[in-house]
């Protein structure tokens, strides 16, 4: 951390951890009350579905924000930006992997972190089906299910490696879809991902490397945090605009891991690290 940035207290983020903590518990209500009865789901521009579900969760999470902290700004994938600039930004994906919502595969998650000064400071994701919830703050660790996870082990001898799928890599008019075929020839464990359980799983010490590509703030700024308070690297690159929204890659994992990966980005014709 810079020494010129504020360092936020302990007491501060134990306060909002908590209640991002009561956001969790009101998309969990909404799942399960959205569930039992029926779920509407509608197709976006881009081809991908967007359920009754995420409208709900991010309408009332912005609405609690709101009236708790009536200065901070909220950045939503359903709803768009409020004050994005305020000294305090809450980023919202009332659900990730909505596809997988819609077809009853248990891997969707809830991503909310809050932003301080443009920097992520407190991350949480979380699997109602598969009651898994990880939350932690920068300098007060990471929790799941309430229990302090260990810092990241060693690389092991064959490292695991996770992707984001390959239509990530070819979204807007740029065709990145090479270094999708190289990175996914580095390690012979190589699994793709489509939904922050990747994240999870990678923030439980199951994997040692990450790669995303094309993704927005409210996707990769709760990982950041994550990975970074449990000993790993998060490292940005890629940053480009579209459709007015900015779209970054992130290299994150074990340290080791990670440089190698970023050593093939190089000379990809893709990386260009983010400040």
């Amino acid at each position: 951390m810079d020494n010129n940035e504020e360092k936020l207290s302990e007491k501060v983020l134990e306060e909002l951890q908590s209640f991002c903590s009561e956001l969790k518990d009101t998309a969990r209500e909404i799942i399960q009350r959205e569930l039992s009865g029926e779920m509407d789901v509608e197709t976006k521009p881009d081809k991908s579905f967007v359920t009754s579900i995420d409208k709900a969760i991010e309408k009332v999470h912005r609405e609690k924000i709101q009236k708790k902290y009536p200065t901070h700004g909220v950045i939503g994938e359903e709803f768009g930006e409020l004050s994005p600039d305020a000294e305090f930004v809450w980023t919202l994906d009332p659900i990730d992997g909505t596809e997988e919502l819609v077809f009853g595969t248990p891997l969707y998650g809830t991503i909310i972190s809050l932003l301080h000064r443009g920097r992520p400071v407190l991350g949480l994701i979380d699997h109602a089906a598969l009651d898994l919830c990880t939350v932690g703050g920068m300098g007060i660790g990471v929790y799941s299910n309430g229990k302090r996870l260990k810092a990241l082990s060693q690389v092991k001898d064959t490292p695991r490696l996770y992707i984001g799928s390959r239509h990530q890599f070819l979204r807007g008019d740029q065709d990145h879809s090479h270094f999708f075929e190289k990175a996914s020839k580095l390690y012979p464990n190589v699994r793709v991902f489509c939904t922050c359980y990747g994240f999870t799983s990678l923030i439980h010490d199951q994997a040692d490397v990450a790669v995303e590509y094309n993704l927005k703030v409210w996707d990769l700024a709760a990982p950041e945090v994550l990975i970074r308070e449990v000993g790993g690297e998060f490292v940005k690159f890629g940053e480009h605009q579209e459709n007015g929204l900015t779209l970054y890659g992130a290299v994150f994992g074990k340290k080791e891991a990670v440089e190698n990966v970023i050593s093939h980005l190089k000379v990809s014709g893709i990386y260009e690290r983010c400040a």
